[in-house]
This record gives structure tokens, C-alpha cells and sequence, in this order.
């Protein structure tokens, strides 16, 4: 049996037991975990998938460190939001607490990844790793805030976005208000709240480590991540335009897909966490530099995934709108697949570039489905896991059950739901 520890909730009747015959199951498993209070009893019976019952040992162990750094954040994380909250004046401390609203609920990958990355070179007390924990959770809340704006959203992590807050407490006030005005300027203090979430960031770094002789190097490290996803972001934000009015042409948009997602996902939710937390442990530059090899292709092979999810997933599960990357013209593999083949293409302009309708979202997953891209984007996606999984192997500066937590970090990536 395989003990996987459950979370803060209550509700769940202590050694429940469950089977594991797939590795499609994981998911499952790990939705339960997260969800429900008692420890759950795994089962790998031995008709299962060949090779199952280690992984699940692997998925089981970090899990339970997930589950445990998240624990140990959540007061972290409740006491920084209500910091943040505290400002004299009434138009500030309103902005700030929409800020701290939108902190709030976040699935904390980020900020266990940087716990990971320290627990694998300082060994099992990661309590001092809490406020770069805290500082990538604060960034990855300032450039959602800004990505919101940009991609003109209203909803994420099932809260209604900072716009939509301020709309709301304006309308509330029974005043008649000037429409596009009004949503200008909702855009706008989104935008402060988003860089206030930036500056916070690097104040908390610098309280936490000003005293700490690799905060140099730490601070480099993390700005580092942080130029890196801005400029993934620019060519997010350029290409889908230029494309779709013929400005410019990518000659070639495998490539260029592929480096949004390394500079715009893979370096802020992956690597630079993970990697930020090894470099202030100790972490040397040679074996920091083979983490990143690991944690590029993991970090690929997540976006590649949320890209699939974005398209056939649930938004009530997702906490975000389904289709949107279709929508606002977004330059994906499957976007980039579709384009090798003309009429694949203008079949794809029926639905790209436009709102979408619940009909026309499954008319363009039909679409995707019977073209193969598909197939193909999870084929890519399942490469980048696989190379990951080998860049891992060669890793030979980490003890066994450090390494095992690893591997379990790309099952639990692999079969998230959201």
C-alpha cells in the first residue's frame, strides 16, 4: 500500500482505499488528495500498467511534499494578503485588496516548486525557502493581473477579474456612468494593482534574504526569470496580431511557438521557481544549469498541455473561459499544425479570430480532432515529458529519493486536470 496524504479539507474517512490500474487514474487520485481530509490507501494491483506501482510510489511522494509545502504556506500566504490590504487611503488600499483577492485560491505550484528546489540541496526543513515561495506566488499574481487585461478576460480562478470588480462596485453605487470610461479606468487600476504585485515581490525578497550572502546572485536569478517572461509575453501578444492581419509571417512557427513557451511558461512556472530555490541552497552553477535542461522541457510540456485543456477542458474546472486561445488568435501548436495544410487552414478561420459560441466550440474540437492536431499536439506534448524524463536520468549529483521527487513532479504535471 502507498499512503498519500490528504489535504486541509474535512470530510474524508481516514485510510480510504483506492486502486490504481492506469496512469490516466493519476488525476484523478490527485484531485481527491487535494480536495479531501483523510490519507488515502493506494493499490497497484499486479494487472496493472507495467511499471506502474513505482511510479505511483513517486507520484505518492510528491504529492505529500506538495501537499505539505502548500500546508505550510497558506498562514505565510494569509498574512502577506492582509499586509498587503493595509493602506491609509481609501482608493489604495481598495486597489490593493482586489490584489490580495486575486492572490488568494491559486494552485501554489510555483511556490512549492521554490520549497522543491531548495528541500533537494538543504535537506528537509524548507521553512527558510518561504519568501521566495511567497515572492513567485506574488509575480505569478501580478502578470495574471496583467495577462487578464491583455487577453480581455473576466474570469480566473473562478473569481471575477480586477475590472470586473471595480465595474461592480461602481454600478453599485446607482450613479450613471459613462460605459467606456468607465471600463478604461477599471483596465487601468488593474494594471497598478498588477505592478504594485511586482514590486511586492522584490520587497518580500529583499526582507526575507537582504542578510543572506547569495541574495545577489538570488536577485539576478529571479529578474532573470522575470525579463524572460516578459519577453515571452511581447511575442505573445505581437504574433497573434501580425499573423491574423498578414503583417508578418513566422517562417518558421514551430520554433516560434515553441519559444513563447519556454520564455513565457517554462521559465516562470517551472525553472525559475524550481531552480531559484536549488540556487539558494547551494545549488553550484554546472548542476543548477542541468536542472534547467530538466525544467525547460517539463515546463514546455505543461503548456502544451494547458493549451489542450484550454481548448477541451471545463471552465468550471479550469477557473478560466474555454476557447479563448482561439478567440484572441492565439499562435499554438495547434495553430502551427493546422497552417501546413491549406484547407486544414480555412477550415480553422471559421472559428479562429472570433467569440465563440458553445456550437461553434465544438464544431472547431471536432475540427481538431478529425485533422489529427489532436493527436499530433499531444504527441508533442508527450515528447517533451519524455525528454524531460531522460535529462532527469543523467542527473547523477542527487540522492535516489530526492531524484524520486522529481519524477513525480512530471506525473503530477503529465495528469493534472487543471
Amino acid at each position: 500500500m502507498i499512503t498519500v496524504h490528504g489535504g486541509p479539507a474535512a470530510g474524508s474517512a481516514a485510510g480510504e482505499q483506492i486502486t490504481l490500474r492506469t496512469r490516466s487514474e493519476l488525476g484523478a487520485l490527485m484531485d481527491r488528495a487535494l480536495r479531501q481530509g483523510g490519507d488515502l490507501q493506494v493499490r497497484v494491483p499486479p494487472e496493472a500498467e507495467a511499471g506502474l506501482a513505482r511510479d505511483a510510489e513517486r507520484f505518492a511522494a510528491f504529492l505529500n511534499f506538495f501537499q505539505r509545502a502548500i500546508g505550510e504556506l497558506s498562514a505565510a500566504m494569509e498574512a502577506c494578503n492582509a499586509r498587503i490590504s493595509e493602506a491609509p487611503e481609501a482608493h489604495v488600499r481598495f486597489n490593493l485588496s482586489e490584489f490580495a483577492r486575486m492572490n488568494a485560491g491559486g494552485k501554489t505550484i510555483r511556490g512549492a516548486l521554490a520549497k522543491l528546489g531548495y528541500a533537494l540541496f538543504a535537506g528537509d526543513g524548507t521553512e527558510d525557502s518561504n519568501g521566495l515561495a511567497l515572492a513567485f506566488e506574488l509575480f505569478q499574481t501580478a502578470i495574471l493581473i496583467h495577462d487578464d487585461f491583455i487577453d480581455r478576460a473576466t474570469l480566473r480562478r473562478n473569481k471575477p477579474t480586477i475590472p470586473c470588480g471595480y465595474l461592480a462596485r461602481w454600478e453599485g453605487a446607482g450613479r450613471p456612468l459613462d460605459g467606456d470610461e468607465a471600463r478604461h479606468t477599471a483596465n487601468s487600476l488593474a494594471l497598478c494593482a498588477g505592478d504594485a504585485g511586482f514590486f511586492l515581490a522584490h520587497q518580500l525578497l529583499a526582507e526575507s534574504y537582504r542578510e543572506n550572502p547569495r541574495f545577489p546572485a538570488l536577485l539576478q536569478y529571479y529578474n532573470a526569470m522575470a525579463l524572460k517572461t516578459v519577453q515571452g509575453e511581447i511575442i505573445d501578444v505581437a504574433m497573434p496580431f501580425e499573423e491574423k492581419y498578414g503583417i508578418s509571417r513566422e517562417t518558421d512557427r514551430y520554433r516560434a511557438v515553441i519559444e513563447i513557451y519556454r520564455l513565457k511558461t517554462a521559465w516562470y512556472t517551472v525553472v525559475g521557481p524550481l531552480c531559484a530555490g536549488a540556487l539558494l541552497a547551494g545549488c553550484g552553477d554546472g548542476n543548477l544549469h542541468a536542472l534547467e535542461a530538466f525544467c525547460e522541457n517539463l515546463g514546455i510540456a505543461f503548456q502544451i498541455k494547458d493549451d489542450i485543456m484550454g481548448l477541451f477542458g471545463e471552465a468550471a474546472t479550469l477557473g478560466k473561459a474555454v476557447g479563448s486561445d482561439a478567440t484572441e488568435f492565439k499562435q499554438t501548436l495547434f495553430y502551427s499544425y493546422m497552417c501546413q495544410d491549406e484547407e486544414r487552414y480555412r477550415q480553422l478561420l471559421r472559428y479562429y479570430g472570433k467569440p465563440l459560441r458553445v456550437p461553434d466550440l465544438l464544431a472547431l474540437r471536432e475540427l481538431l480532432q478529425s485533422s489529427g492536431a489532436l493527436a499530433y499536439v499531444e504527441g508533442e506534448m508527450e515528447r517533451y515529458y519524455a525528454e524531460s524524463r531522460r535529462l532527469l536520468d543523467e542527473i547523477d549529483f542527487l540522492p535516489q529519493e530526492k531524484k524520486d521527487l522529481l519524477y513525480g513532479l512530471v506525473l503530477f504535471l503529465r495528469y493534472r486536470n487543471k
